[in-house]
């Protein structure tokens, strides 16, 4: 800890707000040290919901100011009136990204069943194609390794509850094994998962995904919202106003409209429920330190493939729509002036987007 300490004024700098220090500790006791120690503040925690509640506890013994971002297991709404190609490939982002070890993961999806089975073929479809499982150095892959072993063998038992509970697997499934170092998974979808089953409550935490129909509005509100969880919502249609109104509806400390995985470092982020206490603000960090609910929604994303097609698009009737666009390659992160957003999403892609950002109670 002191040679660490030692280490602050070449680590600090404008990135840090003064007086903050990161630290990842090597153990329980210093974590528990850091929580309950009067002499510190600010604990500001991201990693498991259980590990959470412990750095809660500790901190209780003083009332320490603490952010916690922990688990989640956030639901993709898909209606029937929503662009199914846009659908199935915000939906592999929104799961299949970093190997599916992100917790904002959109790792329930919950689909209108008159387009049920269309949407499930085309999204397997997608991700077979789409997701290239190997050395993440390799030419073309898309998805590396998972953590560890021991994490291959949890997510390897939860498929097998999956199976055992009576889900149908649609894809993957099994372990990849390349020959070499690394522990793979195959990307793995299960349909007809029912809210009981231990693959629609738990984080998985991996390239797995759990897709259940609904019929109404309102199933899919009590389908999104039973969970112990809260931390994003993504909601898919072309009607504005309802994509709003069930926004409004959700137990999630993000809702995203027609994408997922898209956040904005000028909005605070953080869940409710078991997926954490507070908000992280990485622009304004002293903020953080303050109790924050917000939503924060974007409202419209189009990918063009690169060549001719993207020549022959009709900008034209963007621009008449009053819409802040841009046209530019996706492969990286900025943040424009006027409130336009790039995410990492597919390099191969370009797009044209309009955001809509709104901070309120929830």
């Amino acid at each position: 800890m002191a040679g660490y300490y030692g280490l602050a004024p070449e680590l600090a700098g404008p990135a840090l707000v003064e007086e903050s220090l990161p630290f990842t500790p090597a153990a329980m006791c210093a974590g528990a040290a850091i929580a309950s120690h009067p002499g510190i503040g600010k604990v500001a925690f991201t990693g498991s919901t259980t590990t959470g509640q412990k750095i809660m506890a500790f901190a209780a013994s003083n009332t320490k100011n603490i952010t916690l971002e922990t688990g989640g297991k956030s639901p993709l709404l898909m209606f029937n009136d929503a662009d199914l190609d846009q659908a199935v490939k915000w939906a592999h982002v929104g799961i299949m990204s970093n190997q599916g070890q992100i917790c904002s993961g959109t790792s329930r999806i919950l689909v209108q069943e008159d387009v049920y089975e269309q949407f499930i073929a085309a999204f397997r479809e997608y991700t077979a194609k789409s997701s290239k499982v190997g050395d993440q150095f390799g030419e073309d892959i898309s998805q590396g390794p998972q953590i560890s072993k021991t994490e291959v063998d949890q997510v390897m038992s939860y498929i097998l509850s999956g199976v055992r509970q009576g889900a149908r697997l649609v894809l993957g499934g099994t372990p990849l094994n390349q020959g070499g170092p690394g522990f793979f998974i195959l990307p793995t979808i299960f349909a007809d998962v029912t809210d009981d089953m231990i693959i629609s409550r738990e984080e998985i935490f991996s390239p797995v995904v759990v897709i259940s129909a609904f019929g109404t509005e309102g199933q899919a509100i009590i389908k999104a919202n039973n969970s112990v969880y809260g931390l994003e919502c993504s909601i898919f249609t072309q009607n504005i106003e309802r994509a709003h109104q069930l926004a409004r509806r959700t137990e999630s400390g993000t809702v995203w409209i027609t994408s997922t995985n898209d956040s904005d470092s000028r909005t605070p982020f953080g869940g409710v429920k078991q997926s954490g206490s507070g908000k992280l603000d990485w622009q304004r960090t002293p903020a953080s330190s303050r109790s924050m609910s917000t939503w924060a929604r974007n409202c419209k994303i189009e990918f063009f493939y690169v060549g001719k097609h993207i020549m022959e698009c009709e900008v034209s009737h963007y621009l008449s729509k009053n819409w802040f666009w841009i046209l530019r390659p996706s492969s990286h992160v900025t943040y424009s002036p006027c409130g336009l957003i790039f995410g990492i999403i597919f390099p191969q892609f370009y797009f044209i987007y309009q955001s809509s950002i709104v901070n309120k109670p929830i």
